[in-house]
This record gives structure tokens, sequence and C-alpha cells, in this order.
């Protein structure tokens, strides 16, 4: 039996503190997001990673870092502008793609700083 190779995500959301309320609703997200990619790639073993944010942009900032360097392919998250800010210049910094679907800041559009970031939502 060949074993399956593992895709590493790791999920940032605001499970307490300012807007936890929010985060609820993107864990639920993120879960049938990864039910989805399990589904599309059943020769990959799809290992997620959460963590909370806390609302807390210097935590946003070091829980990213720490997933680049566990070797997570991606980081999905964070929920709110002010946590992304700064790890989306993170991730651009070390070429990894992150995704949020609720950072509506409109400086993330910027493509010279936020390189690798993501959302499928519009500008504030």
């Amino acid at each position: 039996m060949t074993s399956k190779s593992e895709l590493h995500l790791t999920v940032g959301l605001p499970l307490t503190g300012s807007s936890s309320g929010n985060g609820g609703i993107g864990h639920v997200a993120t879960k049938a997001a990864f039910v989805s990619a399990k589904e599309l790639l059943p020769q990959v073993n799809v290992v997620q990673h959460f963590y909370d944010d806390k609302s807390i942009p210097s935590r946003g900032v070091v829980k990213l870092i720490e997933s680049y360097n566990e070797r997570s392919a991606g980081f999905i998250g964070n929920h709110n502008s002010a946590v992304t800010l700064g790890s989306a210049g993170v991730s651009s910094h070390f070429g990894m793609v992150q995704i949020s679907g609720g950072s509506t800041n409109p400086s993330l559009a910027d493509k010279s700083s936020y390189s690798t970031f993501f959302r499928p939502i519009p500008d504030d």
C-alpha cells in the first residue's frame, strides 16, 4: 500500500477575544473547505492546524512564522484586517500563500506589499 503525501495548512481565527463571534463562522467555513479538499485530493492527507489569534495582531504574525517553520504549505486567515495586515506582510516575505475570508482593508490589495495574499471578498 502506498502512503499518502501530506499537505499541511494552518488556520488562524479569533476564537476568543474581541472578534470571537466572527471566528466561529470562519471556523465552520474553513472546516467545510478542508472536507472539500479531502474529497478533491483523495491521494493527499490534508492536515489542518488551527490556532486562536485572539484578534491580536502580534499573535497573528508569530503564529504565521511558526506555521512557516513547521513547513505549512499555506495559511488561511486571519479573519480581521488588523491582524491580517501584519501576517500578510510576513507571508509575502516568506512566499507563503495566505487567504482571508474576512479581511477587507483596502491596503491588502497592494500586491507590491502583499504579493501572496488573496481574498474572495472586496475591499471596504
